[in-house]
């Protein structure tokens, strides 16, 4: 059996999308159990997964707590899941029919409990891209479904399955004291105890998540907060950031990175600074309609503007 985990907060719009995709999967209702953990919403999203699961042809089991964030909600569905296969599905991944199905059978050809798997989320073609700030198309495009190995840092919960006797066996559960990155930071733990984490491009879910430039800043600007707070807590990790060609979407360099990425990295804080980058901003809205491709490329110069003079901040303030 899979249990599939849905974490919500304040997603009345697309709860609905989410659990109506669910219902209609290619695999048996026996086959699957959902778990909705309600983190303290007030837009009515908890009200509608009660009333929902009541009539549900699937079971669906709802919790409630306070506003404790995604990494607690998904602890406490741990703790009640049936499941030995976990599905870690965002609130805004709207599942393609064949989404279960296609987890199953990435379990059923790796068995063993160290395998987890990935899938890919798309962006919904019900959001207006033109207006998209940026694409959550996959970082992938493999031809070999299955068997591409990806990195702890791509260990992103929004479409993702693993064995549940890998977290239980080893005591290994989402740090809720990380309001964000929590997933990322499991999955660094996960890989110290022997995870192998793959891609399955098969495996789709839709994004539905429309995302303007100024909730793109605040979340670099929350992402770099968590961030800072793990760097601090274990500061090798920048060093392994590094050795993965990941140290540059973060904002930093140390002094293993290639002299190459060093001078890029120093070159970019010259010229993306508080005042070119209230250009960028502009520029992108203004050519957002006609050259979006350009548009984002000034948007992800201002993200990682933001992320990085954030990491800085942060650090500064933890350290003293």
């Amino acid at each position: 059996m899979i249990s599939v985990i849905i974490p919500v907060y304040n997603c009345i719009i697309t709860l609905p999308k989410v659990l109506n995709g669910l219902l209609n999967q290619t695999i048996n209702s026996n086959q699957f159990e959902i778990f909705v953990v309600d983190d303290g919403s007030t837009d009515g999203s908890g009200d509608f997964a009660k009333d929902f699961g009541a009539t549900s042809p699937v079971r669906i089991k709802f919790l409630t707590q306070s506003n404790k964030g995604a990494a607690a909600a998904r602890n406490a569905a741990i703790q009640h899941a049936r499941g030995d296969i976990l599905l870690f599905l965002d609130a805004d991944i709207i599942p393609t029919h064949t989404l279960l199905e296609e987890h199953l059978k990435f379990h059923r050809i790796h068995p063993e409990i160290m395998d987890a798997v990935r899938g890919r989320a798309i962006l919904s073609p019900e959001i207006d891209q033109s207006k998209q700030v940026v694409l959550d198309q996959t970082y992938l495009k493999d031809e070999n479904p299955m068997q591409t190995h990806i990195t702890w840092n791509d260990f992103v919960t929004n479409n993702i399955s693993v064995k549940r006797k890998l977290l239980v066996d080893n005591s290994i559960f989402f740090d809720e004291q990380m309001l964000r990155n929590e997933d990322v930071e499991l999955g660094y733990r996960l890989t110290q105890v022997g995870m192998r984490l793959y891609y399955h491009s098969g495996a789709v879910g839709y994004h539905f998540h429309p995302l303007n430039l100024e909730k793109h800043i605040e979340r670099a600007k929350i992402h770099s907060r968590s961030y800072a707070i793990w760097f601090k807590q274990m500061p090798k990790l920048k060093n392994e950031l590094v050795e993965l060609g990941k140290e540059s979407s973060y904002g930093f360099v140390t002094r293993n990175s290639p002299v190459s990425k060093i001078v890029k990295h120093y070159l970019k804080m010259a010229l993306v600074n508080r005042v070119t980058v209230q250009i960028l901003k502009a520029l992108g809205k203004k050519i957002m309609a006609f050259n979006t491709n350009l548009a984002r490329q000034f948007f992800r110069h201002v993200y990682q503007y933001y992320f990085r003079t954030n990491l800085k901040r942060q650090s500064r303030l933890l350290a003293r």
